[in-house]
């Protein structure tokens, strides 16, 4: 299992998520895709989006809900065990 750091912008993100109660069903899916990217960060759904052109080793697990599209970024590292979490938010 690797260890989740959530970059500040994405740690505020997730703070706001948690603190709204109308936002449940978004904060289950958004756990749901943070557990599976810690479980195996190299499993396809984990890998749907590929950045490389803007930085390398960039993905992006988009996250859809009835009303509402959002995006997790992530890079591995910098540890063997880690993986960074850069944005939690809308998929825009």
């Amino acid at each position: 299992m690797k260890t989740l750091l959530l970059r500040a912008t994405a740690d505020a993100a997730m703070a706001a998520i948690e603190a709204d109660p109308s936002q449940e069903r978004l904060l289950v899916r958004v756990d749901a895709a943070l557990a599976a990217l810690a479980g195996n960060p190299g499993d396809r759904r984990c890998r749907r989006r590929s950045y490389n052109a803007a930085v390398e080793g960039l993905w992006g697990m988009p996250i859809r809900t009835s009303s509402e599209d959002w995006l997790i970024l992530w890079l591995t590292g910098p540890g063997d065990d880690e993986v960074t979490v850069t944005y939690v938010g809308p998929d825009l």
